[in-house]
């Protein structure tokens, strides 16, 4: 985060992006096959996207839409599927403090919602705070813990920075460029300019701060249009989504939180990037540290943390191989399963979820829906834990499946594509002249351009010429 003296992090999203902020593009031969994007719907779109200010589409909007689209859709990909994992404690926190939810977009301008993202000038963690910064507003900087890579506490920080300047300048967007540029150039243009409108200031800030608002503009619409633009998500591992967690007083390594729970200790620097040595330090308080952990695990860690706490086992105790007595690999009772139901009459996804206790936006992405009304009828895939599994009377499921994993942080990329789709939900279409993949995928919503070119054998150097006719979701 660059704030007060430091260098604008716009600088930063040029390691991330690379082509932002330009207008012209030479694109790689990799990209030569992939048709111009059509961006008459973001023209139309953007004006009245949901954002605190006037939105609007400009040359560098466009510049950061064909770096999502075009140049880096892999990388779209990755910032859409990590949403899943900070999106909803953004939204709970914005909440709370009473500021709109659409500032949860700000992260990936920052940080690509990537928690232990450093930049070359010393901003950390999801939201980029420099350390004097985040210590300004109450985040612990120290040889072994950094709260800036802590989600909650640095989106705590991050809000409490963003509505302090929204409440000096009576505008979000201004509030914005700060968080950018800092309030003292903020402040100079406002003066210059005689307005604290950010279009009509804007060429008193610096350059990198021009971009940065639209940059802001350009995440909003990636993350509610991608599938518009044929981009499929990759989802984090099940272990990373389906998670819980527990408060530590005491020292505890992350070899012995594996060794005790049989995860990877990738998986457990993930959901606990704060910490920087590979363990929980003793808290010298009562609050104790927080630890993150799989849901199916998280029974297994509680029992050992009883355990030493009651003087009946000690550490010296656990073996050296990487799984531990009190949770065997993956077992039948800490298994992932997946099962289908179908949508009553008059019920939404809110109501599925209060009955299998399953967040809201798991539903959602699990099934690649934007909200959580639905039609009667629809099939709604649904991941659980065996030993957690709840089979009400009233909702028996249509279909359930053991998940094959090897090992409990496999990559998730199981069944959502087109594995349970029926030859009747298909249906057969005549390429046009001149038209392309993206060009199809946009009067057909329901497909992906992965989808399409998987289930067709064509390729992005292949694609299908006029005349051809090619399988797709109706």
């Amino acid at each position: 985060m660059s704030i007060k003296t430091i260098p604008s992090i716009f600088l930063i999203c040029f390691l991330y992006f690379n082509a932002f902020g330009q207008t012209n593009y030479n694109y790689p031969s990799t990209y030569e096959s992939i048709p111009v994007l059509n961006f008459d719907g973001p023209k139309s779109i953007i004006p009245t996207i949901d954002v605190p200010f006037e939105s609007r589409y400009t040359p560098v909007v466009e510049s950061y839409l064909k770096t999502y689209f075009l140049l880096k859709r892999e990388h779209s990909k990755d910032i859409v599927g990590r949403s899943l994992m900070y999106f909803p404690l953004f939204e709970k926190l914005l909440k709370e403090n009473n500021a709109p939810e659409s500032l949860k977009y700000l992260a990936i301008t920052e940080s690509a919602l990537k928690p232990r993202a450093i930049s070359r000038v010393g901003a950390g963690g999801l939201w980029q705070f420099m350390p004097e910064t985040g210590r300004h507003y109450g985040l612990n900087i120290s040889t072994k813990v950094d709260d800036r890579f802590d989600p909650e506490k640095s989106t705590k920080a991050a809000i409490q920075y963003l509505k302090k300047y929204h409440a000096a300048y009576g505008d979000w967007a201004l509030a914005i460029a700060s968080y950018n540029s800092g309030p003292g150039r903020v402040r100079r243009a406002i003066k210059r300019s005689g307005s604290k409108n950010f279009w009509k200031l804007k060429r008193f800030l610096p350059r990198e701060t021009r971009s940065y608002v639209p940059g802001f503009i350009a995440a909003a619409y990636l993350m509610k249009y991608y599938d518009h633009h044929g981009i499929r998500p990759n989802l984090p591992s099940l272990d990373l989504q389906i998670t819980e967690s527990m408060m530590i007083m005491n020292q505890l390594s992350f070899h012995t939180i594996a060794r005790v729970t049989g995860i990877s200790l990738d998986v457990i620097r993930d959901l606990n990037p704060a910490y920087l040595k590979d363990e929980i330090p003793t808290h010298y308080s009562h609050k104790g540290y927080k630890l993150v952990l799989p849901k199916r695990v998280m029974s297994a860690m509680q029992n050992y943390i009883s355990m030493i706490a009651a003087n009946e086992f000690h550490e010296s105790q656990l073996s050296d191989r990487k799984v531990f007595a009190f949770s065997p690999e993956m077992n039948d009772e800490e298994s992932y399963f997946l099962s289908l139901y179908t949508m009553g009459s008059g019920e939404n996804l809110n109501d599925l979820a209060k009955t299998f206790n399953c967040p809201v936006n798991l539903l959602m992405a699990w099934n690649g829906f934007k909200s959580p009304y639905v039609a009667a009828g629809q099939e709604i895939k649904l991941y659980q834990i065996a030993k957690y599994a709840n089979f009400p009377e009233s909702r028996k499921p249509i279909h359930v499946e053991k998940i094959p994993q090897k090992s409990a942080d496999l990559v998730w990329n199981y069944l959502p594509k087109n594995a349970l789709l029926e030859d009747d939900e298909m249906m057969m279409y005549q390429v046009r002249r001149g038209e392309s993949v993206l060009d199809i995928i946009e009067k057909y919503p329901n497909n992906t351009l992965e989808e399409v070119l998987e289930t067709n054998k064509l390729s992005l150097k292949n694609p299908p010429s006029a005349g051809m006719k090619i399988k797709i979701r109706k």
